[in-house]
């Protein structure tokens, strides 16, 4: 038997140094397409990355067939399962090469972040985690069909990974009715699982991922059960204000990892992360740090230091640590987010706008005005150029020049920045907590300027009308208090300061 690397099937998805292939010709020409300035960058990095990891691929291919067929180390059943595993691993890397070839733009301008979310090739040499997996189907005719589907589920799953929502929520739509027929749960909770994640509506997602829950723990799929439990912390949590419930399913995700027979650590900074954010969202600055500390520390222990993933916890530390007003603290993790993202990401993403937001906000709370101003331009220019002006990062720079115009005194300037952001924010928002903090900047900048003082009140109502089902008791007290003070028939002027309600808020990892 051959245990040389079957170079024939490799050529359909990736073939190393290569340049000249078909397949990267066509790979090429679709970062080309996008016309973005740093395709070429992209491009650079997606190649020495495929090369890496097909590299490794290969080398376990042939280690895990020698130690069968040359060297008799390990059994013919432990040969399929590790030669399953790697069979897995290239058809990921088919998902989003063939994403690339298509030159889907949401796939080139994110491939580089998107493609270290495959899973590591050392998974298939650890054959304790590979006999613990759930099974296949034993009856051959679903096999086929869930193999088939699978397919579907790994494409939706690389359009996920790219930032293209509304394609894997439809990929992810049309493929449930399918997955349900095969009556195999591990396929379906995993399909439950991305229309949870990507469904804007909080009642459709928390409804789609508490079935994605049961499904898969019917399976013994403790993985995908423990995803989808830390999704719906964001769910409750981040977007509903239901900090108990958030809690109850971050405890619930970490103990069906601990039944897992390897350490899933980036599952358990997800659950960290989200739940630090649903707690920094209700105020519990304090609470939040160290949970945030935490999901930076486990990113990089599970992904290493340089892992677009870790940027995100990075940020939502930068925040947490400028609502405490520890700016120089907040200004590095902001700085170190900005090099991971600008190093060893894709430039001209939105990931790159979100590290220079929270440098402004950090800049903002230090009191150094002009260079937060600086950064919020940087953020509305590139989303201009992504053409992305919908974008909610949109609504945080706005919001953020709204914030420092008032600083500086001049309300009528700021009143334009926050009625964009208001704007924006109703069509592109979908955090009640982000909508409300700006109707109440607007409402306390209105006052101050000297403007429609009912229509300043009518604002305030509206803001604490959004807050009212959620749990983040010190916006609506600050609200309330604000109310109580402030009446059509007077003027109270405000001191003049940083802000008593935060303009953005965390982000949850996925």
């Amino acid at each position: 038997i051959s245990c040389a690397v079957p170079t024939d099937r490799l050529a359909s998805v990736w073939v190393i140094g290569s340049e000249q292939s078909s397949r990267q010709q066509a790979i090429r020409r679709g970062f080309a397409s996008s016309g973005r300035p740093g395709a070429e960058t992209s491009w650079q990095r997606v190649s020495k990355m495929l090369d890496k990891y097909i590299g490794q691929w290969s080398s376990m291919y042939v280690q895990a067939c020698e130690a069968t067929n040359v060297r008799g180390a390990q059994s013919s059943e432990v040969l399929d399962l590790r030669m399953a595993c790697l069979s897995d691993n290239l058809e990921q890397v088919r998902a989003f090469t063939d994403l690339f070839a298509a030159g889907d733009h949401a796939a080139t301008t994110n491939a580089v972040t998107a493609l270290q979310s495959l899973t590591p090739v050392q998974r298939c040499a650890d054959v304790a985690a590979l006999k613990s997996a759930v099974p296949l189907p034993r009856d051959e005719r679903t096999l086929v069909s869930v193999n088939a589907l699978r397919d579907r589920l790994r494409r939706a799953q690389a359009l996920r990974d790219v930032l293209n929502p509304r394609k894997a929520m439809e990929a992810a739509e049309a493929l449930l009715p399918d997955a349900e027929a095969t009556q195999y749960r591990p396929l379906i909770a995993q399909t439950l699982e991305i229309i949870g994640c990507l469904e804007t509506d909080s009642k459709k997602a928390e409804k789609a991922l508490r079935e994605a829950v049961v499904d898969a723990e019917s399976a013994h799929d403790d993985v995908t059960a423990a995803t989808a439990a830390a999704d719906l912390i964001g769910v409750v949590g981040y977007y509903r204000g239901l900090t108990e419930e958030a809690e109850f399913w971050a405890r619930l995700s970490n103990a069906m990892l601990d039944r897992v027979a390897t350490p899933q650590l980036r599952i358990r900074s997800w659950t960290v992360n989200n739940l630090a954010s649903v707690i920094a969202n209700g105020g519990d600055f304090e609470r939040a740090l160290p949970l945030t500390q935490q999901a930076v520390a486990l990113k990089r222990e599970s992904l290493g230091p340089d892992h677009p993933d870790v940027a995100i916890s990075l940020h939502n530390l930068s925040e947490t640590l400028t609502e405490l007003g520890r700016g120089e603290a907040a200004l590095r993790a902001a700085d170190e987010a900005l090099d991971i993202v600008t190093k060893h990401g894709d430039p001209d993403t939105v990931e790159v706008v979100m590290s220079h937001h929270v440098r402004g906000d950090a800049l903002f709370v230090l009191g150094r005005l002009d260079e937060a101003e600086a950064e919020f331009n940087i953020c509305m220019k590139g989303l201009r150029y992504q053409n992305a002006e919908s974008d909610p990062e949109m609504g945080h720079a706005l919001h953020g020049l709204g914030d420092i115009w008032r600083a500086r005194g001049d309300t009528a300037k700021a009143l334009g920045f926050f009625e964009q952001a208001m704007q924006l924010r109703e069509r592109s928002e979908t955090s009640p907590l982000l909508k409300a903090d700006t109707r109440f900047a607007l409402a306390r900048t209105l006052w101050d300027a000297g403007g429609d003082r009912a229509r300043a009140q009518r604002l305030a109502e509206e803001a604490r009308a959004l807050l009212s089902p959620l749990s983040f008791q010190a916006r609506q007290r600050a609200i309330a208090t604000w109310l109580a003070t402030h009446h059509a028939r007077d003027r109270v002027p405000e001191k003049e300061g940083r802000r008593s309600i935060s303009g953005r808020a965390t982000r949850a990892a996925r």
